[in-house]
């Protein structure tokens, strides 16, 4: 029984941990976003970027997409870790 009880605690804390680093993964990635996006949108013709737990969210990579000439090109489903693969082309 104290086994199981030290396993929960340890997972509980394990899951609180991870929630909190990807938190500040997820904030350092939103505020260091139009550098990011200068460097993903840097005028190939094709960009691919994984939008997931502790990046950019969705909402600020198509809006920096549109405003640096691209177009959201396809969407991928979510995978079980949460990520989705965009593709963006240039505007001709």
């Amino acid at each position: 029984m104290e086994i199981l009880l030290i396993g929960l605690i340890l997972g509980v804390g394990a899951a609180v941990w991870f929630a909190r680093a990807a938190s500040k993964a997820n904030k350092k990635s939103e505020a260091d976003a139009p550098k990011l996006l200068d460097e993903l949108f840097n005028g190939d013709a094709v960009v691919t970027y994984e939008s997931g737990f502790a990046a950019m969210n969705f909402d600020t990579v198509v809006k920096g997409a549109l405003e640096r000439g691209y177009d959201l090109h396809s969407k991928g489903d979510r995978n079980s870790y949460g990520m989705q693969k965009l593709v963006f082309t240039k505007k001709a």
